[in-house]
């Protein structure tokens, strides 16, 4: 499991909200006018704004935060009480909000999307940590496809050791890339409309836990053949997905949210299993379900087997099971 400081993480969801209603220190502009930052990233400035909304992914709604009386000096005595150390004999730290733009100096490189909207950047010298809030004017895949490039061309590589076995996951859950075993990046994202996404990019060193070093202690050899499953567009898990594994079978599963009838669901898995090796031997389903069977072969050269079984309940329903297990 990633381990990020809980308190920036939910802080950050309101200091997205708070950053539009803060004035910069510098000559003030009408609210709407926006300036542009080195590499294209655009810092915008509303000086009078009350009630500010956020994406909410998987349900479609979004997520409203109101602010009520105050000015510019209690908005920014609240943020630093809130993530300033709660009781004495907390270990020290020094924690930098930085509205609209990059902490100066970065050792890395972090790629951000042409006119992309650089909301804020926390830096917190406890943990080597930095999280920056944007968003970018793309569709969720572009936003993805983005990274997956300009990350490896900045000197990143894709995590080899983020759990055993993938299984079903929402494209909002994100990537994760190791810069040498020195620092690990999390990217999240979900959509706010069908044109712009919010993206929020986690950086921490590699203290503690990291996917960027080899894993240890015990890891079985049979869940890794379950490969990591993207839902489709438009989809999103509601029930979180969980799994196991014996020594001659490994599965997971989840529940799914989607239009999707199941047979296009299966055709999008299916793409990707195929990806990844998989030969489809035989599929079939009916109004509400889908199921495939497979063969693969792992590292041994030993021959498997895999099952995917989609099931909407009721048939009509936007809710669907998804299952895919592997076995001698």
């Amino acid at each position: 499991m990633k381990r990020y400081p809980i308190i920036l993480v939910s802080l950050c969801l309101l200091l997205a909200a708070c950053t539009a209603l803060l004035p910069q220190t510098s000559a003030p502009q009408e609210a709407g006018d926006t300036s542009t930052a080195p590499g294209g990233v655009i810092v915008e400035e509303v000086v009078e704004q009350v009630v500010v909304s956020g994406p909410s992914p998987g349900t479609g709604e979004p997520t409203t935060v109101e602010i009520v009386g105050g000015d510019e000096a209690a908005l920014r005595e609240f943020i630093t009480r809130w993530m300033s150390a709660p009781y004495s004999g907390q270990q020290g730290d020094h924690i930098t909000i930085y509205l609209g733009s990059l902490p100066p100096d970065l050792p890395y490189t972090l790629p951000i999307p042409e006119r992309a909207r650089l909301i804020a950047s926390v830096q917190q010298t406890r943990f080597d940590f930095l999280q920056l809030i944007l968003d970018v004017p793309l569709s969720l895949e572009e936003v993805v496809s983005f990274y997956e490039q300009s990350l490896l061309e900045t000197g990143w590589q894709a995590a080899t050791n983020i759990g055993q076995g993938g299984g079903f996951v929402s494209a909002e859950m994100g990537l994760t890339y190791c810069l040498g075993e020195e620092k690990y990046l999390n990217l999240q994202a979900g959509p706010i409309s069908e044109s712009t996404t919010d993206v929020r990019m986690y950086v921490q060193g590699t203290e503690g836990y990291s996917p960027c070093r080899p894993a240890s202690g015990y890891e079985d050899g049979i869940s890794p053949l379950i490969p990591t499953l993207k839902n489709p567009p438009g989809s999103s898990m509601t029930g979180g997905g969980g799994g196991g594994s014996s020594d001659t079978d490994a599965y997971t599963e989840a529940n799914l949210q989607t239009e999707l009838p199941a047979s296009e669901v299966a055709a999008y898995y299916h793409e990707q299993l195929q990806t990844v090796g998989w030969t489809l031997l035989e599929s079939g389903g009916a109004e509400g379900h889908a199921w495939s069977y497979w063969s693969l072969t792992d590292e041994k050269g030993e021959e498997w087997f895999g099952t995917l079984i989609l099931t909407k309940v009721p048939p009509s329903s936007d809710e669907l099971f998804a299952y895919i297990r592997v076995a001698r």
